[in-house]
């Protein structure tokens, strides 16, 4: 993880939002990836064709394995396929068969909620662990919570109760101190660090199986930067 701290901090120095995502529990070996995303310059050419990304079904189905309601759900969200450089993200070897830790910057609205949503998913989905995605703002957690509970409204209902995918917001005296029976934990960077440091202290880190960083521009913040180093570290 000490890999993917420095990169994040480097690209916190470039002024662009970004999004990181460990795939795999805090270990130094695992490789990172990143991927800086610029927006496309205008064609020139009236002959130049840009290579076709798959609808949103299929990149579900084919690419990350995920359940047809999830790709309905986004489809239901006017959705209809990923950008271009959505796909490059995900096509990236190792990414989403290996686990590998991937860093990534776009411009504001530029679409990198989605790669980190779906990647999470499918860790929750295929691991049955633990994920964590932290978020700078209170009223940025709720929205997400809202966010994930409508995505997967339909999914849950078709599923056990045992195999639904609980999910909680932590932030402030809200969630508790622990994950309990919630798979999804969307919280402030004050809040992870303490889940994190209460894992690690009850040696059950191993069950955390993702963690998602956005806006990870803000190490830079004077006042709560050094928690995201810590909490990458």
């Amino acid at each position: 993880m000490c890999e993917l701290a420095e990169a994040a901090s480097a690209a916190a120095n470039g002024g662009l939002a970004t999004a990181p995502v460990s795939l795999s529990p805090p270990v130094p070996s695992v490789p990172t990836s990143s991927l800086v995303v610029h927006p496309p310059a205008p064609s020139t050419s009236a002959d130049t064709v840009q290579p076709p990304t798959p609808s949103i079904e299929a990149l579900f189905e084919d690419v990350l394995g995920l359940p047809a309601e999830l790709a309905q759900a986004y489809r239901r969200r006017g959705v209809a396929q990923p950008y271009d450089w959505q796909y490059q993200c995900l096509r990236i070897p190792g990414i989403v068969s290996e686990g590998r830790n991937l860093l990534y910057s776009a411009p504001t609205s530029g679409g990198k909620s989605l790669v980190a949503d779906v990647l999470l998913l499918r860790r929750a989905i295929r691991t049955r662990k633990k994920v964590l995605i932290v978020l700078p703002f209170v009223a940025v957690v709720r929205e997400k919570v809202a966010h994930f509970k409508k995505l997967l409204m339909t999914y849950n209902a078709r599923k056990s109760k045992r195999d639904t995918l609980r999910i909680r917001a932590f932030h402030g005296g809200t969630g508790g101190r622990g994950f309990g029976r919630c798979q999804i934990g969307v919280c402030t960077i004050e809040k992870a660090n303490a889940l994190v440091n209460k894992m690690i202290q009850e040696e059950t880190i191993g069950q955390l199986s993702c963690l998602v960083v956005d806006e990870l521009h803000m190490m830079a913040d004077q006042q709560r930067g050094y928690l995201l180093e810590l909490l990458l570290r």
